[in-house]
């Protein structure tokens, strides 16, 4: 059973891509999160945003620090979906991310929020 807790915080995102080279780029954008899971997280972004990271090639990587109760984590994530938000003023995209990384200690306190909301029986 997929654990989503709707939690909406604004974040700012960096974006690392690899265009058809060793080197990285970076660019930083902002977002805010609509949900997240164990496995992963749903930003908003607006539309020229997501045009700008998706220039930094197929291979891209999100890095944001998430403003949890007990703490401030460090999540990466990797871009899987995106979808347009109808009726969006400006024009915004939502998109799913599948969570790579949490170091250390983060993933326990992500995980201890994430289970906090799970259905008791």
């Amino acid at each position: 059973m997929r654990h989503k807790v709707a939690i909406e915080s604004r974040v700012l995102v960096t974006a690392i891509g690899r265009p058809g080279s060793s080197i990285e780029k970076y660019s930083f954008f902002r977002a805010r999160t609509v949900d997240i899971s164990i496995t992963g997280i749903g930003l908003a972004m607006h539309q020229s945003d997501v045009e700008d990271f998706c220039g930094l090639g197929s291979k891209i990587i999100l890095k944001l620090n998430l403003h949890l109760p007990k703490a401030t984590i460090e999540i990466e994530a990797e871009p899987v979906r995106y979808a347009l938000i109808p009726h969006s003023l400006p024009q915004s995209v939502l998109i799913g991310a599948r969570i790579i990384k949490i170091p250390g200690i983060c993933y326990e306190i992500y995980s201890d929020y994430i289970y906090a909301f799970e259905p008791t029986s």
